[in-house]
């Protein structure tokens, strides 16, 4: 489906949620093909300059960085998944660290598993409402299934007879056996299901300790390292500036390095590049303005839009973060009509409730009415006649009124 089409197909639907998911989602799967062919925003002279000296001091600085924090202790890596079954663990327990980097490490684990064991049911449970029963029934043989992938979140509320059944299952599991059901689990950073941690793994449970981003350094080594996972690398100074504009929100982070890694062919992401998205500040990001627009509060939205394009953050980069915003309230939508299941989402349950929270009030209509003026605010940005910045304007305001013209 061409972008044209999907927004004629989507604007002639009428309300009902359910019917528009799916020309919703190719669109928004259009709207990002298209703009992972964006050409590159032309610079000009004087900013190529500032901006090579501002990443050559940067460098340097991040060079001293390291030198210092090489006598450190150094930190521990991101734990591998298991490549065959061999390596297979009954309980994989993922501990801790940064909530975004435990969902993201739970997810490939058990994506891992799923490639291992194909036939196998795949099952997610809250360890906090499970009952004793409902795990037992996970762990039992199924007549439709040859095993399970049981994968259990919030481990640190798990009930003492949750944690019996968990303990009686590694027991069960003698060294070398082969592995037809497995369980991955996560638990919160904090003191909470540290006795749970600690029987688990008394009775043979796989600990991966996830570490904490504490600081602007670990946030680095994050962004350095979500660039190497789609084969991609970023100037030091370009990961400074995107450590630095987002802060302790990992999964608005993650994301931008994902739209970097999609809009832009360079390697590695330059520095300028970079500012083209965020700005030379953090006082107003393109997620920023996308989040303003949804909740609600037109002028301020608007406000935001104008702080933001006066910061220096290019028009592309606030069209991306709407996009970005509007993509996941399709995704969570098809999940809650169940055109897709909870383990396609991948995004974390605090993510998709704050989602949800942003997606009310937008009615079918309106959300198509609402991407059609982000896909004609991107038309506008890569070359077509008209006031870029004003079609900007109006796909904020639309948003903000939930489609409502």
């Amino acid at each position: 489906m061409t972008l044209d089409a999907g927004v004629e197909q989507i604007c002639s639907m009428s309300a009902g949620a359910a019917a528009a998911l799916p020309a919703v989602l190719a669109l928004s799967h259009a709207v990002a093909k298209r703009q992972s062919s964006r050409a590159f925003v032309q610079r000009n002279e004087d900013s190529e300059t500032m901006g090579s000296y501002q990443n050559r001091r940067g460098a340097a600085s991040l060079k001293a960085t390291s030198r210092s924090s090489s006598r450190r202790a150094a930190k521990p890596s991101l734990p591998s998944v298991p490549a065959s079954a061999e390596d297979m663990a009954a309980l994989t327990i993922v501990d801790g660290g940064d909530e975004y980097v435990n969902h993201q490490t739970l997810r490939r684990f058990s994506q891992a598993y799923q490639r291992l064991l194909p036939k196998a049911e795949v099952i997610e449970m809250d360890a906090g409402t499970a009952s004793v029963l409902d795990l037992d029934s996970a762990i039992g043989p199924s007549l439709l299934a040859e095993g399970a992938v049981i994968v259990m979140s919030n481990l640190e509320n798990a009930s003492d007879g949750v944690v019996s059944v968990l303990a009686s299952f590694l027991d069960g599991k003698g060294s070398g056996s082969a592995l037809d059901t497995v369980i991955i689990a996560s638990r919160a950073a904090g003191a909470k299901g540290s006795r749970t941690l600690t029987t688990l793994k008394s009775h043979g449970a796989v600990v991966n300790r996830i570490a904490p981003l504490k600081n602007i350094s670990d946030r680095i080594s994050f962004v350095i390292s979500e660039f190497r996972a789609q084969g991609r690398s970023v100037e030091p100074m370009a990961a400074r500036e995107l450590a630095e504009a987002y802060g302790a929100r990992t999964s608005d982070l993650a994301a931008m390095c994902d739209q970097l890694c999609a809009d832009f062919a360079e390697d590695p992401v330059s520095v300028a590049t970079v500012r083209q998205y965020t700005g030379t500040t953090a006082q107003a990001t393109g997620f920023q303005v996308a989040d303003a627009a949804l909740s609600g509060d037109v002028s301020h939205s608007v406000v935001m839009l104008r702080r933001a394009i006066a910061s220096g953050v290019a028009p592309a980069g606030i069209i991306g973060a709407l996009a970005s915003k509007l993509r996941s309230i399709a995704r969570v939508s098809a999940v809650d009509s169940g055109a897709l299941s909870a383990s396609e989402l991948e995004m974390p349950d605090w993510l998709a409730s704050k989602v949800r929270m942003q997606a009310r009030g937008f009615s079918s209509d309106g959300f198509a009415v609402c991407f059609e003026a982000v896909a004609r605010a991107d038309e506008q940005a890569k070359g077509a006649a008209g006031d870029t910045v004003f079609a900007l304007e109006q796909a904020v305001e639309l948003i903000a009124r939930r489609g409502r013209r």
